[in-house]
C-alpha cells in the first residue's frame, strides 16, 4: 500500500529537518513527502527545497492550519495518508505498524498511536509523558476516509474532522505503542494561540452539538 506523507509548516526552520528526516528513517517508507508552506515569509518552503529535493515543496497564501492541509490532501494520489506537524517526528517503526494493522483489517479507516511528549532546550532533550488517545499527527489515514468525511474545515482542529469521521461511522484503532513524539517549546499552538485554539474547541462542539440536533431521532 503506498503512502503519502504531508508536512504543514509554518516558521518551520529548522526543526522541520528533524520531522522530515523522521519520516525518510521509516522501516516501512513513505512513496511521497509534500511539505505545504502557509505563506511563511520565513523561508521554510526554500529551506527544504535546498536540502530535501526529493520532498514535494507546496507555496501558498497563508490561510491557517485547515487550508494547508486540505491543500496537501489535493495532491494524494496513494490510497495512505499520513500527517506530521513540522515541530513533531516519528519513531522509526510507526508506519510499518499501523500499515499491518490496516492490511491485517479491510474494514479499517485508520489507525492512531500513543504520543510521547518531550521537551528539548539547549541540545537535552526530556520526555515528560505519554499520551493515549487520537492526535492527525500520530494517526494513517485511508484516501477513502476523506473520501467519506470531506476535508478539513476551516476554523475548526482536527477534533472536528475526527468527531465527523465517527458520526459517519468510520472504524479506527489505537495501538498501545508510543510512536510519535509531540515536542513541547514555547511556539507550540496550544502556548501561542491558546486563545484562538480555544475558540476552535468551542466552535467544533457547537458544531458537535448542532449535527446531533438535526438528526431525526438523535
Amino acid at each position: 500500500m503506498r503512502i503519502t506523507a504531508i508536512v504543514p509548516m509554518y516558521e518551520a526552520i529548522p526543526l522541520v529537518t528533524e520531522a522530515i528526516r523522521s519520516i525518510q528513517a521509516q522501516t516501512r517508507p513513505v512513496d511521497r513527502i509534500i511539505a505545504v508552506d502557509d505563506g511563511c515569509p520565513g523561508g521554510s518552503a526554500g529551506f527544504v527545497e535546498s536540502n530535501f529535493p526529493r520532498v514535494t515543496v507546496v507555496r501558498k497564501e497563508h490561510g491557517g492550519l485547515a487550508d494547508t492541509l486540505n491543500h496537501g490532501l489535493a495532491l494524494v494520489e496513494t490510497g495512505l495518508i499520513a500527517f506530521l506537524d513540522h515541530d513533531d517526528r516519528w519513531m522509526p517503526e510507526k508506519l510499518e505498524r499501523q500499515v499491518n494493522a490496516i492490511e491485517s483489517d479491510p474494514a479499517l479507516d485508520m489507525v492512531f498511536c500513543q504520543a510521547e511528549r518531550f521537551i528539548s532546550r539547549e541540545g537535552r532533550e526530556q520526555v515528560i509523558d505519554v499520551l493515549p488517545g487520537v492526535a492527525k499527527s500520530g494517526g494513517l489515514f485511508r484516501r477513502t476516509a476523506f473520501d467519506r468525511v470531506g476535508n478539513f474545515m476551516e476554523g475548526h482542529d482536527f477534533l472536528d474532522w475526527y468527531a465527523r469521521a465517527m458520526e459517519a461511522g468510520l472504524k479506527r484503532i489505537v495501538l498501545g505503542e508510543a510512536l510519535y513524539q509531540r515536542r513541547i517549546h514555547d511556539k507550540n499552538l496550544g502556548v501561542t494561540g491558546k486563545d484562538e485554539q480555544t475558540r476552535s474547541y468551542l466552535t467544533t462542539l457547537k458544531a458537535m452539538l448542532d449535527r446531533r440536533r438535526s438528526t431525526p431521532g438523535s
